[in-house]
């Protein structure tokens, strides 16, 4: 009796083959997803945190502008309408270029746009550097940090977005008594200026621990 010849390519066909992709960057649920989530738990602290620092330096910008409360406090308002607005565009965004450019692009926001505000001569001024910068800031972090640490995680998925959610509030906690004591002793100038530096290059440390999450196991894969 003959048995029928089975060519290899029919036998590939029917074993189970590797999976043709495997994620460079780390494994879902692994050590390296935490480190994921621990930057974005950094990087929602900072900008946070700098953006609702704005009330210890309110009464000295408002001196310094000689502007009344309802002048100054415009410029916060720009700050958190970009923050929440740019939410639905920096979101697809993150989806095709990956996190860690919009982080990058968050530290140059967030960086410079305080440093204009500290050597501003003018409240126009003011408006445009700590309205566009930190709410642009905002903007390109928040949104696509919390959706790239759900894409690292299935089994503890929500703990690890709980926990760059909470970030918002240690931000806040920890920022405000920080900026306080910053304006009292070097003045609100040289306090954006320290944290213009120090702000960035935070989120350039939380770029370099996010990464792009591993391509989920459903997803199509490009030739």
């Amino acid at each position: 009796m003959s048995f029928p010849e089975t060519s290899p390519a029919a036998a590939g066909a029917e074993c189970p083959s590797a999976p043709a992709h495997a994620p460079a960057g780390g494994a879902r649920d692994s050590r390296r997803a935490w480190l994921a989530a621990a930057g974005a738990t950094l990087a929602a602290s900072v900008v946070y945190g700098l953006a609702y620092s704005y009330g210890q330096f309110f009464g000295p910008m408002a001196q310094a502008f000689r502007a009344g409360d309802g002048a100054a406090s415009v410029v916060f308002s720009i700050t958190t309408l970009l923050g929440f607005g740019l939410s639905a565009v920096t979101g697809p965004v993150a989806d095709r270029a990956g996190p860690r450019l919009m982080l990058l692009v968050g530290a140059v926001c967030l960086g410079l746009g305080l440093h204009l505000t500290a050597i501003s001569d003018a409240l126009w001024q003011a408006y445009l550097a700590y309205g566009l910068g930190i709410g642009l800031g905002v903007g390109c972090v928040y949104v696509p940090v919390v959706t790239a640490t759900g894409r690292w995680f299935d089994r503890y998925r929500t703990v690890a977005t709980g926990s760059v959610v909470t970030g918002v509030g240690i931000g806040t906690v920890v920022s405000s008594p920080l900026s306080a004591w910053m304006v009292s002793h070097f003045g609100w100038r040289h306090a954006y200026e320290y944290y213009a530096v120090g702000g960035a290059a935070l989120l350039l440390l939380a770029a370099a621990l996010v990464g792009r999450p591993p391509q989920a196991p459903d997803a199509p894969i490009a030739a």
